[in-house]
């Protein structure tokens, strides 16, 4: 009977293949991707350390204004509320391109990095790169279906939108129970082994 792999390599083999991944991601974005959202949006090159300079400037704004409201007593909430109201438009105004741009940008590079990690584990049927450099192997029903419910259901939806609590209870399961198996090693009905290491029961 084969060990089911630990904490450790498989973390390990996820860092690697997860390196590769966003490597390709970088790459397509940075030369197809970003190009053609400058041109087709009010976006600006470099507009984002704009906008992180000045929202320095926007919060040194907004001490004032709260300064002011407890010294002046002249100044009121209302007055205040309308001010800060009128600075952050502003900036939202100003900055809307860009923030625009970070958005579709942050997207894009869940998407494409889904869709490759996908590709990636279906085209080696599990045994990526990461996981042979760290002699472990995917065992059990392996297609693109259940490669589906681990890689893209669980990885990149549940981790996600747990702000990745998700995670945490894969590492918690990995290294406390005894088969070593998460949740998507469950439902999708697969294990991550360790390579040449036989029990005789």
């Amino acid at each position: 009977m084969s060990a089911h792999a630990g904490p450790f390599k498989r973390f390990t083999a996820f860092i690697i293949d997860i390196t590769m991944i966003l490597l390709v991601v970088f790459t397509i974005f940075s030369l197809f991707v970003s190009p053609i959202m400058e041109a087709t949006t009010d976006y600006e090159a470099g507009s984002i350390n704009i906008m992180i300079n000045q929202a320095e400037n926007f919060n040194d704004e907004v001490d004032a204004l709260e300064q002011k409201l407890e010294t002046d007593d002249s100044y009121t909430q209302a007055d205040y509320d309308e001010d800060y109201q009128a600075l952050e438009s502003e900036y939202n105004t100003r900055f809307d391109a860009t923030m625009q741009f970070i958005y579709w940008s942050l997207v894009f590079h869940w998407a494409l990095a889904t869709l490759v990690n996908y590709l990636y584990n279906g085209f080696t049927k599990g045994q990526t790169l990461g996981r042979r450099v760290m002699k472990i192997y995917m065992s059990g029903r392996i297609s693109w279906w259940t490669l589906f419910i681990r890689e893209v259901l669980w990885k990149s939806f549940f981790w996600v939108f747990t702000v990745s609590f998700g995670i945490w209870i894969d590492f918690l399961l990995i290294s406390f129970t005894r088969n070593r198996k998460t949740i998507r090693d469950h439902v999708s009905g697969t294990r991550i082994l360790l390579k040449d290491i036989v029990y005789p029961f």
